[in-house]
């Protein structure tokens, strides 16, 4: 049982997962679930908690700058914060790091889906919902066009969609 008042960690795989402000069906999960842990894997789950916040609030400052030349930087980031957001939830679900690594590796869309076969109560359907712009992210994702310049049109989900998913309200 959680204690009254003890520190909780926020997380889910896609938009504002780990803003304090985020009013959503964003999964919280409770101190005691990430306390079973050894410590080296509680620091490399809350280590990807992190990289992925940051990773966000990077594409967040990119796409209000609203320059167009930053499009694929803020993809890049969009869906590497989502690759690894996806990875802390299944870590802490009891994967381990080698099979993140092997099994994933970059393919988010993959990594999506073992979250969506979680059927955690909240994360899941936030999770599924978002599914179509995972997959079509990562089309680009995974094939790194994202960071070595692949000519030819694309199709890209709509940034707002991947930062501000429906039921999140920013503070700012």
């Amino acid at each position: 049982m959680q204690q009254a008042g003890a520190p909780r960690i926020s997380f889910v795989s896609l938009g504002r997962p780990w803003r304090s402000d985020c009013v959503s069906r964003a999964s919280r999960f409770p101190t005691r679930i990430i306390l079973w842990m050894p410590l080296s894997r509680r620091a490399r789950l809350l280590g990807l908690v992190t990289d992925a916040k940051d990773m966000l609030k990077a594409a967040e400052i990119l796409h209000q700058c609203g320059e167009w030349k930053v499009l694929m930087p803020t993809y890049y980031l969009l869906g590497h914060a989502t690759q690894v957001a996806l990875k802390a939830f299944l870590l802490a679900h009891g994967d381990a790091l080698d099979k993140l690594k092997n099994r994933y590796g970059h393919d988010i869309a993959k990594s999506a889906k073992s979250v969506v076969k979680a059927k955690h109560n909240t994360v899941s359907p936030l999770v599924q919902e978002h599914l179509p712009e995972i997959e079509l992210l990562n089309f680009y994702y995974k094939a790194k066009e994202l960071e070595y310049r692949v000519t030819g049109a694309k199709s890209f989900p709509t940034k707002e969609r991947l930062i501000l998913p429906a039921g999140c309200h920013s503070a700012d």
